[in-house]
């Protein structure tokens, strides 16, 4: 069933998407990306990711880079979404510098590493330690969401987090983030100590026992 984007709330992303996945997903998106429509609109990259079967994103240990954990069967699909010459978004993935490795589970999960590049081992750091809005300007616009318009999608909650600009308010506190977190908690922030956002926890780091875990629900 398709969720109404109009009816999805902060506390459904908190429990659906890692932090992970809003805040260190554009790390590999270019502006000369090639990702576009027939009316040569650029995608961004939450959209492709989650078009192809994105679960989660996941930081590993190391914090030098990222775990991508794809619905096997969803990623390979060629969706014919967009001009690129790649034949899917995974085909691309693989394909730039910063591929480290890919793995298949029992023909139901594909997971891809990517190293993170190392001017961002800071700003991922910081992250790591819940200190989203102490990131450097630089990241932030990494991650602001300045085109007017963007391609239609089925999924929702990539939607949500696009349009919403979402990546980008939470780093640098936007006020209409901080009215709505008031509103869902019944509560007012204190804007000098805390973030706008749910913490980095420990669901956000990548082991094995995420693999078993999922295999597990598919297998029933």
């Amino acid at each position: 069933m398709t969720i109404d984007i109009n009816q999805i709330t902060l506390r459904q992303i908190w429990d659906t998407v890692n932090v992970s996945t809003i805040l260190l997903s554009n790390i590999y998106d270019s502006e000369d990306s090639k990702f576009t429509n027939s009316q040569n609109i650029k995608y961004p990259s939450l959209y492709l990711l989650f078009e192809y079967g994105l679960i989660n994103i996941y930081l590993d240990r190391s914090k030098t880079s990222l775990h991508l954990l794809f619905n096997y069967k969803k990623c390979l699909v060629d969706k014919n979404i967009t001009t690129s010459q790649f034949y899917s978004y995974i085909d691309y993935i693989i394909n730039i510098k910063f591929f480290n490795n890919i793995e298949v589970y029992d023909n139901k999960l594909l997971r891809v590493e990517l190293t993170i590049p190392k001017q961002y081992h800071n700003d991922v750091n910081l992250i790591s330690q819940g200190l989203y809005s102490k990131v450097s300007n630089e990241y932030k616009l990494k991650n602001k969401i300045s085109q007017e318009v963007v391609p239609g999608i089925s999924n929702n909650i990539p939607r949500y987090i696009v349009r919403n600009n979402l990546a980008y308010t939470i780093l640098t506190k936007n006020n209409v983030l901080k009215t709505k977190l008031e509103k869902m908690l019944t509560s007012s922030i204190d804007s000098n100590n805390v973030e706008f956002f749910i913490g980095f926890g420990e669901k956000e780091y990548w082991n094995d026992e995420i693999v078993t875990n999922f295999l597990e629900k598919y297998n029933k």
